[in-house]
């Protein structure tokens, strides 16, 4: 089945897929359905991989010798594993709060185990991300106020702000109080890490986290952040068909047998999901070999996976039955209990209840290296510095003017096959890019040819967020407006466009509305407006607008808890390529 037709086909069961905020279902506008012929069978590929990313959780800063323990497990499960299975090249995420990292640092002095996480990190054994889920506390959280917020740019001042107190702000460890005179956060786990391989944990939302990434971009930054969540955390229970809506990302964003359902860029940053949809899943090691196995065999093996595996689980610390069983891990009951935090002999499971449970984890870890892998050609652990290094994005680069042309006849083409909405992403040859990539690229191209009356030789792809504010509005249909009115309304955005000065709203912003000549068309609209007039070469040429829908067909599927109108993010999706992943 080529790309279109998979596209196509899964545009005319939109209205079955799409999933949005509250938990209802909404359906897209009509769309004109092109004809599609029927897919040509094809016969199975070879199987492709199975990477296996591992993380642990370490989080809980009350009961700090539980934290000590399991951070110490980890560092010599993946020290032994390196030891004897260097080939499978074995790694760790760390996944730290800045509470977490503010204890552990206060206790190196005594018994240096912050210091031998350093070490391994400088080994390569373990990766330090952060995890903000667990900060103190969950009640305590800052929450944008979106109650005087009309419109897309104050939204955005609201979610921006929230974010910059909990990114950098300190908490108390019990009562989640916070202190902006002190570092907490990203910004204490950096201090005392150094540079972040991963940041998760930090939004509350689920189709946009902008916000979140502008606020990270004030300092330099190289680090990968979650994609699609399981649907275990609380905005994703509230989303009715999450599973189809996961599944249907995962195919757009793999639309090559290379590709990796799990892996794909949004605003401009590497994204990882836990899910693809059934049976892709987070797997808890400690589960034990049968239900990983269960879950890589009923994996679609026609596209490579990764897996997230995790390590040291908190949960087996705690007796099941103590406090009527209303808690799943110390750190819960210490935040509901601050007067009697550190969990006590009452709670503690048995210790060994505790080795077993490690006992399984190791066996997983024992299977994978010397079963699975073995038998699986290419499959191996992979490190969040491995996925950096195979996937390519010309973001940040110059992009030759003939593979911008390239791309933008491929996207027209596909365009006019969809009719009304926008392809997913335009592509020429291996290279990728999103509708805000070609935006950019378009608007960057016509105005060097305003200015010069020439095309450039290349064009610098620049990052660039999504509109602050998407609308179903289609603009006016059946209007005519000439080739060198759009090159001129080009040439008006193209230095926002381009501007990488941080603001807090930021300028590199694709426009709602843009005037072209004496009419208003949406960002849609505009874009098919560029495409069109860069491919006539004609500043003479009369251009015709039509309906054009905001959202793409992923935009339509992807798994959504926000507002509509604050999903400009999805403009920004594009699969990742892959170079050399072995």
């Amino acid at each position: 089945m080529t790309r279109r037709i998979a596209v196509l086909m899964l545009v005319l069961v939109l209205p079955i897929f799409c999933v949005h905020g509250h938990g209802q279902a909404q359906t897209p506008p009509p769309v004109i359905k092109p004809a599609v012929p029927p897919p040509v069978p094809q016969a199975p590929g070879p199987k492709q991989p199975v990477y296996i990313s591992l993380f642990a959780v370490i989080e809980d800063h009350l009961n700090i010798e539980i934290t000590e323990q399991r951070l110490q497990r980890t560092l010599d499960t993946v020290r032994q594993l390196r030891q004897q299975f260097p080939a499978a090249r074995p790694t760790c995420l760390v996944l730290l709060s800045g509470t977490t990292s503010d204890a552990l640092q206060a206790r190196d002095n005594a018994n240096h185990l912050l210091t031998a996480v350093r070490e391994a990190e400088k080994a390569g054994l373990i990766e330090v991300g952060y995890d903000g889920s667990q900060e103190p506390t969950f009640l305590t959280w800052p929450r944008p106020n979106l109650r005087g917020a009309k419109t897309g740019e104050q939204r955005w001042l609201a979610r921006s702000q929230a974010a910059e107190w909990f990114l950098t702000e300190y908490k108390n460890p019990l009562t989640g109080e916070p202190d902006s005179d002190r570092s907490g956060g990203v910004k204490r786990t950096s201090e005392v890490f150094g540079p972040l391989a991963f940041v998760t944990g930090v939004n509350q939302e689920i189709g946009s986290d902008s916000e979140i990434v502008h606020q990270l971009r004030r300092s330099p930054v190289d680090l990968v952040l979650p994609g699609v969540p399981e649907n275990t955390v609380y905005a994703a229970r509230l989303l009715h068909g999450y599973g189809v809506s996961a599944s249907s990302v995962g195919k757009f964003m793999s639309p090559e047998p290379t590709q990796l359902p799990e892996v794909f860029w949004m605003d401009d940053m590497l994204r990882l999901s836990d899910t693809s949809g059934s049976p892709v899943k987070v797997v808890v090691a400690n589960q034990g070999v049968e239900a990983l196995q269960k879950m890589v065999d009923g994996l679609d093996r026609s596209r490579p996976h990764v897996i997230r595996v995790r390590l040291a689980d908190p949960k087996v610390y705690l007796k099941p039955e103590f406090a009527g069983g209303r808690y799943t891990t110390p750190l819960e009951w210490a935040y509901d209990n601050p007067k009697s935090a550190h969990l006590g002999a009452d709670g503690m499971q048995a210790r060994d209840a505790i080795d077993a449970a490690y006992g399984r984890e190791a066996s997983v870890l024992k299977w994978l290296t010397t079963s699975f892998f073995p038998t699986n050609p290419g499959s191996r652990f992979i490190s969040l510095a491995d996925l950096k290094h195979v996937t390519r994005t010309r973001t940040g680069m110059a992009v030759p003017f003939e593979t911008v042309k390239i791309a933008t006849e491929g996207f027209l083409k596909e365009w006019t096959a969809l009719g009304n909405y926008p392809p997913v992403a335009a592509h020429a040859g291996d290279e990728y890019f999103s509708l805000a990539d070609m935006f950019q690229l378009l608007a960057t191209s016509l105005a060097h040819y305003q200015h010069d009356g020439a095309w450039p030789q290349s064009v610098t792809l620049q990052p660039v967020y999504g509109p602050l504010e998407m609308t179903d509005e289609v603009g006016p249909v059946g209007k005519t407006v000439s080739a060198r009115d759009v090159a001129i309304a080009a040439s008006a955005l193209a230095p926002a466009l381009n501007n990488q000065a941080w603001k807090p709203v930021p300028d590199n912003v694709v426009p709602t509305w843009v005037t072209v000549g004496e009419i208003r068309v949406n960002a849609s609209q505009f874009l098919r407006l560029m495409a069109e007039t860069l491919i006539s070469a004609d500043p003479g040429r009369t251009l015709t607008t039509r309906i054009n829908y905001m959202f793409s067909p992923v935009a339509e599927v992807f798994p959504k808890s926000r507002r509509r109108q604050d999903l400009g993010a999805l403009w920004t999706l594009k699969p990742a390529h892959l170079t050399g992943l072995q």
